[in-house]
């Protein structure tokens, strides 16, 4: 339990860059303020669909999210004037209109409404997962084809972006922050 709870607090399998942005960002570094923290530390999904939602969010579950533009700017210039490696950054406050259409990608969104989160964030979500059809349980993946611009993914972390393109993160032994977090709660049981 006590390594599981060392890997959460040092967001063990984030970046390196992004880990330093966020820990001077807590100390209060003024360039990084209006950092909120990353996409993973906002959601939590039960086990059986935690692997789908990182498998979903990819390379965004560590994606750092500011306040507004004005912020992801003053980033961007620590990040050049440092020279540090390319980041993902995402602002609150530019999340694409058609996001928030009166709230329907959170209503019918099976991968959101098995997750928790801040209503806050519950636009950021749907932003990004809004394209996303979780496979029911019973369903093969090669048996489906997504359409209109949708993408499946399976409980394991399979996942079909189109029928020609397909990512598999599978049953292996990767656990991102929001699979650890579902760990740490099986082993405090």
């Amino acid at each position: 339990l006590q390594v599981v709870e060392e890997a959460i607090a040092r967001h063990e399998g984030v970046s390196e860059v992004v880990r330093g942005l966020l820990e001077r960002a807590a100390e209060g570094d003024p360039e990084l303020a209006g950092v909120e923290g990353i996409v993973a530390d906002l959601v939590t999904a039960p086990t059986d669909t935690a692997r789908a939602l990182e498998a979903a969010l990819g390379p965004l579950s560590e994606a750092l999210v500011v306040k507004d533009r004005a912020t992801a700017d003053r980033l961007l210039a620590v990040l050049r004037r440092e020279g540090l490696e390319r980041i993902r950054i995402l602002s609150r406050s530019e999340i694409p209109a058609r996001a928030s259409e009166g709230g329907a990608a959170l209503a019918w969104n099976e991968l959101l409404r098995a997750s928790s989160f801040d209503a806050k964030d519950g636009e950021l979500l749907a932003a990004l997962l809004g394209r996303f059809d979780l496979l029911p349980g019973d369903v093969s993946m090669n048996l489906c084809s997504p359409w209109g611009g949708r993408s499946l993914v399976s409980a394991e972390g399979e996942v079909m972006i189109s029928p020609f393109e397909s990512i598999s993160r599978g049953r292996g032994e990767f656990l991102g922050l929001i699979t650890r977090r579902n760990e740490r709660e099986r082993l405090k049981a």
